[in-house]
């Protein structure tokens, strides 16, 4: 977090023209965000969301019907029964947060799933592999997994592949990596349901240019979700 805001405040200092970012803490980035928008820098932010009342365009999806399709893929996978585990990201991120809540808010509804443990990787692939690991021998029977972000799956594949547990425990992920791709089609994680980070970028820097026109800024741009086999 402290990179981040440590980044941002450089490309600030930098008289950039145009910043569009990743939000990681929404709360602590905003009086950045609001020095740059009074320096005269466009902002945009993508794969997140604005923080309440600054008017910024946010390039992304709908992170909550996102972590709904993956939880309600693995519920069916699992036949509705089971210990569950679901990867949250970095907490504070917004993105990360809305789909652990949705995650949890799926789970919910079936009364034959249990949700057993929800470890952090702070978006870190090594750091996912490590509390997988860790909650699969602490929760033996632990049927299955979701995450939060785009590292959580992966080092969920990697911990299921380490433990001989493929087709034992089952894994939808977020995201589209190609290590992810790769678990996906080896058959170790089952899908993902995916964003689309090509479409964020191009339209996060449209964005950016448009406001340099003075045209005003748009909300929220979807750009869409897919999923992964």
């Amino acid at each position: 977090m402290e990179q981040q805001q440590a980044i941002l405040s450089r490309a600030i200092n930098s008289k950039a023209d145009g910043i569009f970012i990743d939000l990681l803490d929404a709360n602590r980035l905003t009086p950045l965000l609001v020095r740059a928008r009074a320096d005269g820098i466009q902002l945009a932010i993508f794969d997140s969301e604005a923080p309440a009342g600054l008017p910024i365009t946010s390039v992304g999806n709908d992170y909550c019907k996102q972590a709904q399709l993956a939880s309600e893929r693995l519920v069916k996978l699992l036949a509705g029964r089971g210990e569950v585990a679901i990867m949250q990201g970095v907490p504070t991120a917004p993105n990360h947060a809305i789909r652990f809540r949705c995650h949890q808010e799926v789970f919910r509804r079936f009364p034959g799933i249990q949700v057993v443990a929800t470890p952090s990787d702070q978006d870190s692939i090594a750091t996912a592999e490590q509390q997988a690991l860790a909650t699969m021998k602490a929760h033996p029977a632990l049927r299955g997994w979701v995450a939060s972000d785009a590292s959580g799956p992966i080092g969920i594949g990697r911990a299921i592949a380490s433990l001989g547990a493929q087709g034992r425990v089952q894994a939808v992920g977020i995201d589209d990596l190609p290590e992810l791709v790769g678990q996906i089609r080896s058959g170790v994680v089952n899908s993902s349901v995916a964003t689309k980070p090509r479409a964020q970028g191009y339209w996060s820097i449209l964005s950016l240019w448009q406001q340099t026109l003075a045209a005003p800024p748009i909300e929220r741009i979807d750009t869409g979700i897919t999923v992964v086999e």
